[in-house]
């Protein structure tokens, strides 16, 4: 088959949609595969977390699932520069506001 009945081909109606049909398909292949090989390494890590003898091998199986959880948990923070920053205050903790003392005014001084 020639380039040009290739295009042709590829640009009908019916074709497209077997295309189509076809790469929706291997996304959900691809998806359940991913699904299955998570499962998969999360037995192998449980495995790992109980039977190691190394104590290396157990604290990275520690450190991965407890990464886990933390995924989603991500938060965004947008400073703006020229305000002077921002301050993180923790929950349950008090706002005490700081304020500068004004510059000394200038005094007289006897001669």
């Amino acid at each position: 088959m020639d380039e040009t009945a290739l295009g042709r081909a590829l640009r009908k109606p019916h074709v497209i949609a077997y295309i189509e049909d076809r790469k929706a398909l291997n996304a959900l292949n691809a998806d359940d595969l991913m699904g299955l090989a998570k499962v998969r390494a999360i037995q192998r890590g449980i495995e790992l977390l109980n039977n190691s003898t190394s104590d290396a091998v157990t604290a990275r199986m520690v450190e991965f699932f407890a990464g886990e959880r933390s995924k989603g948990a991500q938060i965004q923070v947008n400073v703006d520069a020229r305000s002077g920053g921002y301050e993180f205050i923790r929950p349950g903790q008090q706002v005490v506001e700081i304020k500068a003392n004004p510059a000394p005014k200038a005094t007289p001084t006897d001669s």
